[in-house]
């Protein structure tokens, strides 16, 4: 694990075709990008493991800590909405909660989030 501090984590579950022998098997792969204070961008970790797995996650993120992750300094994480992942980042990065910082921005934000996104509603231009 770098030296640097880690102050953003990018986690996400893949699926990576993997030879076994004579055959090819998808097999689900956790993966983590850390963006460093000056705005490096690390692969910090990447480990065969089921990602719609709760467990699997926190196997992960506590395997990443013990390599030298400090938790205290990770500010956010950016992910998509697989099961159980947010529950298990907020419990082992609690410095992570914005809710916390900024629970005014957080409520308004979970007010309007169908209009903050609505430009996804729009077909791409061609």
């Amino acid at each position: 694990m770098s030296e640097e501090k880690i102050k953003y984590l990018f986690v996400d579950g893949v699926n990576f075709d993997i030879r076994v022998g004579d055959s090819v098997e998808k097999t689900p792969v956790l993966g983590a990008i850390g963006v460093t204070e000056t705005g490096w961008r690390l692969v910090i970790g990447l480990q065969a493991g089921d990602k719609e797995s709760a467990s699997s996650w926190r196997e992960f993120f506590k395997d990443l800590k013990r390599r030298g992750l400090d938790s205290t300094q990770v500010t956010m994480g950016i992910m998509d909405g697989l099961p159980g992942l947010e529950k298990v980042f907020v419990e082992e990065f609690p410095k992570a909660k914005w809710e916390v910082r900024t629970p005014s921005a957080v409520k308004c934000l979970e007010k309007s989030v169908e209009a903050c996104l609505t430009f996804f509603n729009f077909p791409e231009e061609e």
